[in-house]
């Protein structure tokens, strides 16, 4: 296969991948608008958005690095593993501790 192909199927593929998400996603608002009060969902879009911001910090760039290195001997694999659930851990006790501040001050909530 030449790279034009190549790269042509990596955007087929890339591009339906997007397309479904989006589709999934307005159909998952959609239905949630249908099912719940604009109070709940208010507070539905409360939560994910301080959820969304923690999972910016959780993964840390070590999933990218284990895709960049082809060969990861097995003890750095479950090394990078066990850092990878502590530092979720430490953000879910964080996110916990401050779910006053969050509720209270932020969201008025």
């Amino acid at each position: 296969m030449s790279l034009f192909s190549l790269t042509l199927k990596g955007v087929k593929w890339t591009t339906l991948n997007s397309v479904s998400t989006a589709v999934l996603q307005l159909s998952r608002v959609i239905i949630l608008t249908k099912l719940l009060s604009p109070r709940d969902y208010g507070i539905m879009a409360m939560v994910l958005v301080v959820t969304s911001f923690s999972k910016l910090f959780i993964d840390v760039g070590i999933s990218s690095a284990i895709i960049y290195k082809k060969n990861i001997p097995d003890k750095e694999l479950t090394s990078l593993y066990w850092i990878n659930v502590f530092f979720g851990i430490f953000v879910f006790v964080v996110v916990f501790s401050l779910r006053d501040i969050f509720s209270i001050y932020i969201f008025n909530e």
